[in-house]
């Protein structure tokens, strides 16, 4: 089904850079070969051999024979005259086995997945590939996956594509520069990867977030955003798993979905995701804790009370002590 070979870029045949091996000496050695691998490791000199490597850039073409669809990695590294072997590079691919059917239907939608055939239906392309625009009304600020799948004329589903993305509302105030960067590793108010802002007047727009060099596993994605007095906002942040199922990268999994909803006198939080013991605190802009309390891992719903006004926006931390986790936004209450 052609959209996933658009949708997710295919490392079939790829220019490499080979990262430098290993020093004997004060001299760097050549390296003569260059092995690879899909997924599982073999051991070293156990891979595939692509043969010479001569200096500058390098292309090859990597058969996929044998190789299931659905997500993978392909691995390379090379190795000197003195059998000193490089690190392993790894890129992600994602292998779709065309048989020539025609995609009977086309379908995505945001986060939960509706069922087989009763999500938002797009399209069908005559032939050759396609690219689509999808509307975001009703998706709300923050972290979102869009989720894609076709059906092909026999009636059999493909697996799931999912892409994370990040959704700004119009309603959360002018935004002049946007940023973000993954885990602990802030390089500083204005030093992350920066977003393109598109027309100011636009209601709302997304951008996907790059999360090609990103390790299968546990992180945090962090964003903030300045607004139009150059003032920066504190970080909105939402851990996230990078899944594996023995095939390289498969999904994104929200690890730490929580539903929000404030009013003058109350806070409702929600989650049913894999959660443990949790401390919550809630602030206004000021910094000034208006509420916190303890919120139990097999409880999916609290209540907390609070005073606040209506249009005061205000800070709410979840801590899940239990994993190491934190889920961190601000929201408006509007009542």
């Amino acid at each position: 089904m052609r959209l996933f070979i658009l949708l997710l870029a295919s490392c079939m045949g790829m220019g490499l850079h080979a990262q430098q091996p290993a020093r004997t000496n004060n001299a760097l050695e050549s390296a003569p070969t260059l092995e690879y691998f899909f997924d599982n490791d073999p051991g070293y000199g156990k891979g595939k051999l692509l043969g010479c490597l001569d200096q500058g850039a390098n292309t090859y073409s990597i058969s996929l024979e044998g190789l299931p669809a659905g997500a993978h990695l392909l691995n390379i590294r090379a190795c000197d005259d003195n059998s000193n072997w490089s690190t392993t590079i790894s890129r992600p691919l994602y292998v779709c086995k065309v048989k020539g059917e025609r995609a009977n239907r086309i379908e995505y939608f945001f986060d939960t997945d509706p069922g087989c055939g009763l999500a938002n239906a797009l399209e069908v392309p005559g032939n050759g590939e396609v690219s689509y625009a999808l509307p975001l009304v009703g998706v709300g600020s923050g972290a979102h996956l869009l989720c894609l799948r076709a059906q092909d004329e026999q009636g059999r589903w493909s697996t799931v594509l999912s892409r994370p993305l990040y959704v700004i509302n119009a309603s959360d105030g002018e935004v002049t520069a946007m940023e973000y960067f993954f885990d602990k590793a802030d390089p500083g108010v204005g030093n992350a990867t920066a977003v393109a802002i598109p027309d100011t007047h636009a209601k709302e727009f997304s951008f996907d977030l790059d999360i090609s060099q990103l390790a299968v596993g546990e992180h945090q994605l962090c964003v903030r955003a300045r607004d139009g007095n150059n003032q920066w906002s504190m970080l909105s942040i939402q851990p996230f798993e990078i899944a594996g199922a023995g095939t390289g990268v498969q999904n994104v999994i929200w690890t730490m979905q929580v539903g929000m909803e404030a009013t003058t006198t109350e806070c409702r939080l929600t989650s049913d995701s894999d959660r443990g013991n949790c401390l919550v605190e809630i602030v206004n802009i000021a910094g000034m804790r208006l509420a916190a309390a303890k919120w139990a891992a097999h409880d999916q719903q609290l209540s907390i009370p609070i005073t606040a006004r209506q249009g005061e926006v205000v800070i709410i931390r979840v801590n899940d002590i239990d994993n190491n986790r934190t889920f961190l936004r601000k929201i408006r209450i509007d009542r």
